[in-house]
């Protein structure tokens, strides 16, 4: 596992294991990579259960290798279901979304409104079974039933195919944060300008650690 503190301070992060099958007491070892550090091997740490818990440096990269983390916990993983689910921007509060504006369906960031179809996704994988890091899913807006694909900077709708431009990979820290990542572009689903408006783009970027392009999952009501 990795997490990015781009802030100045320290940061004390609990991580959330749940999403593991078995989470032994095997100890944590911990890599940090900063400015007088390069990769540099810090001390051990040790599970709770299945949280952990550490304190992050200022302007770092900390990797964390857990051999005592084992097996898939399909129940506890963002996409145990084919629920529909609400993705909220972490810099915002807005919820992905999509208008319609003069005929066009272009992706914005909304109020969050679980019951409004337009702000609901379906995360389907696209090799069912697959557990590895790069597994990859397909999100379809359940409103229309469209894709969420991407072109440049640019994200669109479109009806549903194989092609690597809707396929997202989900990259966590285990802090139950996540970026999407296109499988064709490398490109992170982003708030266009650190934008807090409501009707504001969502396009696609480049990675930057900045919470516009970090998204929590809320399973929409049924009904």
């Amino acid at each position: 596992m990795v997490h990015t503190n781009s802030t100045d301070t320290a940061r004390a992060v609990t991580l959330d294991l749940s999403a593991f099958q078995n989470v032994s007491p095997v100890p944590v070892k911990r890599y940090t990579t900063d400015a007088p550090k390069n990769l540099h091997r810090d001390a051990d740490l040790a599970t709770t259960g299945k949280r952990l818990t550490v304190t992050v440096g200022p302007n770092s990269v900390t990797t964390l290798v857990l051999p005592g983390a084992t097996g898939v916990n399909t129940g506890a993983t963002a996409s145990s279901s084919t629920a529909p689910r609400l993705l909220v921007n972490a810099g915002s509060g807005m919820a992905l979304a999509v208008a319609t504006a003069g005929g066009n369906t272009p992706v914005v960031q909304r109020a969050p409104d679980e019951r409004d179809p337009a702000q609901q996704w379906v995360l389907t994988k696209t090799v069912p079974g697959d557990w590895s890091s790069t597994a990859s899913y397909r999100l379809t807006d359940v409103r229309s039933g469209r894709a969420l694909d991407v072109a440049g900077d640019g994200l669109s709708l479109l009806p549903p195919d194989p092609s690597p431009q809707q396929r997202w990979m989900l990259s966590t820290a285990g802090d139950g944060q996540y970026t999407l990542v296109n499988s064709a572009t490398g490109a992170l689903v982003d708030v266009t300008g650190e934008s807090h408006a409501d009707g504001a783009p969502v396009g696609a970027y480049r990675p930057t650690t900045g919470s516009n392009q970090t998204w929590t999952f809320r399973t929409a009501p049924a009904g």
